[in-house]
């Protein structure tokens, strides 16, 4: 391990560093908890309110994989038909029925 330097007093900070790290390929084994790819619902960030919502159901859920589920157990939607189905509109993906 190199011994660590300390900058002399006045000295300036670098901030033109770059670090290049290797990465692997992707891996197909990946498994997602609710099944399928995570790219199913988009992500949304959103403020006092959750990101996705169920219209048919008048559900709201804060976590992606629960809403994914929930499509997935109560509409009968196949990870294919998920993205079709879904629309995003002020900050929320929400299902709004076929």
């Amino acid at each position: 391990m190199a011994p660590v330097r300390v900058a002399a007093e006045g000295a300036r900070a670098r901030t033109d560093l770059f670090i290049e790290v290797p990465l692997d390929g992707a891996s197909p084994g990946v498994v997602f908890p609710f099944g399928g790819s995570h790219h199913q619902v988009p992500g949304v960030v959103t403020i006092d309110r959750a990101p996705y919502v169920c219209e048919v159901h008048r559900r709201a859920f804060h976590d992606r994989a629960a809403f994914v589920a929930h499509l997935r157990r109560r509409h009968a939607l196949t990870d294919a038909d998920i993205p079709r189905a879904v629309l995003v509109e002020g900050g929320q993906v929400r299902y709004v029925g076929k």
